[in-house]
């Protein structure tokens, strides 16, 4: 498992955050069935499925792994999800339009964003506004 730290501004507050990558989905599942046991192997506030905007097949996958996980979200204490669809810079390439992987996202209430790792199109968009929605899901959980 690859982690990487980082910070951001936010409200004018720095919010130190570690990401992992979880090495593709098994090792989520993994996760998900260790925290119904009782076992936390990844504290995660919040999970980002990424798919390839040129690749209708990555798009599937995701959707359908997405869809897994949200059928055990009842069993964990993951905040929330997000999609992120990567190389936007690809347009003459996409096989994933925009509007199909909005509809989804809007459909299960989840955040969607297109960058791109190679240009950074949107890379630094997606992560502080991600950030931001887990700061005021916390807020309101915390006020309840």
């Amino acid at each position: 498992m690859d982690t990487y730290e980082c910070s951001c501004l936010l409200d004018d507050a720095t919010i130190q955050c570690t990401l992992r990558d979880v090495d593709g989905y098994c090792k989520l599942l993994r996760a998900n069935i260790q925290r119904r046991e009782g076992y936390t192997e990844y504290d995660a506030a919040g999970i980002m499925f990424i798919y390839d905007v040129s690749n209708a097949e990555s798009w599937g996958a995701t959707k359908e792994h997405f869809l897994e996980a949200l059928e055990w979200r009842m069993y964990d204490d993951i905040a929330m999800y997000v999609l992120l669809g990567n190389k936007a810079d690809k347009e003459e390439e996409r096989e994933v339009e925009y509007l199909e992987a909005k509809d989804f996202a809007d459909k299960h209430g989840v955040l969607l964003f297109e960058v791109s790792a190679k240009d950074g199109t949107n890379v630094e968009f997606a992560f502080v506004s991600f950030i931001a929605q887990l700061m005021e899901f916390h807020r309101q959980v915390s006020n309840q």
